[in-house]
């Protein structure tokens, strides 16, 4: 099991190195990144994976107007430049069963083959926690459910990226599907969540991650465990760091670790 930090464009007043730099210093096994605006090129991600000793073990393939900076070739040349696995979403208004939903899968299925990416598929949210966005931005039932998605990975032959906070739920273990796409499972994003806020620090929730955490523990999950605090326009930077330090503690201490 390897601790990562999810590192993106937002919060928008948070430097990328500075994660980088975070990272390191507490120990974080390596980093998650987005790539977008601030950062976009495999040189970029070299110079700071290098400079900090921090090894990037996954690639978060772009969305939205993510789409329009960085094209899924490029995301997947990333990924296979550092032996990363790649994050996938669905798209997230079309059913799994969709036309447009499996030719999308079609491409990343071929992309995958073509550069040997292991690719995991996140579950979404019904509803985007981002200010203003989260009105507009209902997703497809199927792609927050986990037998779908299930049906789809295994179809594929993906991997999941299984995010805690999408659920809403403060036992992820009882999530109907879990026991079942356990062993599918590549990457955790790990973060806590309430009724009207998700990605929040760990401990700042009703999720119930101990639980969680020592599960994977007992079954040899062997995958990523990715904090990601990362979806939200801007934050107090001070707060922002001791909310990274604080969870990565506390996923630590849960897991045993001293």
């Amino acid at each position: 099991m390897k601790i990562s930090l999810s590192i993106a464009d937002l919060p928008f007043n948070i430097k990328i190195e500075d994660l980088f730099s975070k990272a390191a210093n507490l120990g974080f096994d390596g980093v998650e990144v987005l790539p977008g605006f601030k950062i976009s090129t495999i040189p970029q991600l070299s110079d700071l994976s290098k400079k900090y000793n921090v090894p990037i073990l996954s690639i978060h393939h772009p969305f939205w107007v993510g789409k329009y900076i960085i094209s899924s070739e490029k995301a997947f040349a990333m990924a296979k430049s550092f032996n990363a696995v790649i994050v996938v979403h669905p798209l997230k208004n079309q059913s799994l069963s969709s036309i447009k939903q499996n030719d999308f899968m079609d491409q990343i299925a071929k992309l995958s083959k073509e550069t040997k990416v292991t690719v995991a598929v996140e579950n979404m949210p019904i509803k985007s926690a981002l200010p203003i966005y989260k009105y507009f931005s209902k997703a497809h039932e199927s792609t927050a459910q986990l037998l779908p998605l299930y049906k789809l990975c295994k179809g594929y032959g993906f991997g999941l990226t299984l995010d805690t906070s999408h659920f809403k739920a403060q036992d992820v273990l009882s999530v109907e599907g879990f026991d079942k796409i356990m062993p599918l499972i590549k990457n955790i994003h790990l973060s806590d969540c309430t009724k009207s806020k998700q990605h929040l620090a760990l401990g700042d929730g009703y999720i119930d991650l101990e639980k969680l955490l020592k599960h994977l523990k007992k079954v040899n999950y062997s995958g990523l465990l990715t904090l990601e605090l990362s979806p939200r326009l801007y934050s107090n930077k001070e707060k922002y760091y001791r909310d990274i330090e604080k969870s990565f503690f506390l996923i630590r201490s849960c897991l045993g670790i001293k």
